[in-house]
């Protein structure tokens, strides 16, 4: 009974909304701070991901700051869409919304390819087929 007890406890605490892996936001090791801005897009219409991205005119923008925090400005220049707290942990990022029209957590599959960054969404899934967004940055 006491090993049911320590098993139960044990995984109660590895499920913990605490963020043990979360990697330096703050320190300066993470890319990731600056402004981001969509320059490319990969969307499946029913079928695999295209190979290459395609280029375009939507304006999307997203801004990490060393203090936890992120700002999305969408459609056009100046438009906050979401705004909020963000952390990361291995290669995923989750965004914790406070203000603005998003106010749903969401989290992001990211990489870069080359100097860009690549987001791929992951929770709640927002793709049924697969989709990709490339962000240049900007400072």
């Amino acid at each position: 009974m006491r090993l049911m007890l320590l098993f139960t406890c044990l995984l109660l605490w590895s499920c913990s909304d605490s963020d043990g892996s979360q990697i330096g936001v703050l320190d300066g090791e993470v890319e990731l701070l600056g402004i981001w801005q969509l320059n490319g897009v990969k969307i499946s219409a029913g079928g695999p991901l295209p190979e290459d991205f395609t280029a375009t005119d939507f304006y999307q923008e997203f801004s990490f700051a060393a203090d936890g925090t992120y700002t999305l400005l969408s459609g056009t220049p100046g438009t906050v869409f979401s705004k909020g707290d963000f952390s990361i942990t291995e290669d995923e990022l989750r965004l914790n919304p406070k203000q603005g029209q998003m106010r749903i957590k969401s989290s992001y599959n990211f990489w870069f390819e080359g100097e860009d960054l690549v987001l791929s969404p992951s929770s709640p899934i927002l793709c049924i087929e697969g989709c990709l967004y490339r962000y240049e940055k900007q400072d």
